[in-house]
């Protein structure tokens, strides 16, 4: 994982979230997806820093909610260090499996998680016929000339 890997991310929900709060706010199955992005997202966050992770992964925030959330989630990740990257931690998913992965891999995890939802979102949009945002990993590099 690297902090362009992460600042797309970011960049990517934000886009996605601005696109349905300011066009389709009614859309329960866009909000869910969004908001569920992010409380996955910090349901790893919560169990990486060791606390008792909210189990609330689709609950619907307001947009202020949302992006406040996700600024919380950035700055976890980011304040890790590549020591604590190659830490192991013990996990029991809800499907009752045990692991102990890399923290490393764990924030990997949660990235692809946040990019299969947004193919969700985006196919789902299509579908609707809406004008979906352009979140093309090579289309943030172009904007944010890197």
């Amino acid at each position: 994982m690297t902090s362009k890997h992460l600042a797309y991310y970011c960049w990517a929900n934000r886009q996605w979230i601005d696109f349905i709060y300011d066009n389709y706010p009614q859309d329960e199955y866009m909000l869910k997806l969004i908001n569920h992005i992010a409380k996955g997202a910090r349901a790893w966050t919560d169990r990486i820093g060791g606390a008792d992770w909210n189990r609330d992964l689709w609950g619907i925030e307001n947009k202020d909610e949302l992006i406040a959330l996700e600024d919380n989630i950035r700055h976890r990740i980011e304040s890790l260090t590549e020591q604590r990257l190659t830490d192991r931690m013990h996990i029991t998913r809800l499907n009752g499996l045990s692991h102990n992965p890399a923290i490393a891999d764990i924030v990997q995890h949660l990235l692809i998680h946040g990019d299969h939802h947004r193919g969700q979102l985006a196919s789902y949009a299509v579908a609707k016929g809406y004008k979906k945002p352009d979140i093309d990993y090579l289309n943030f590099c172009i904007i944010h000339q890197l």
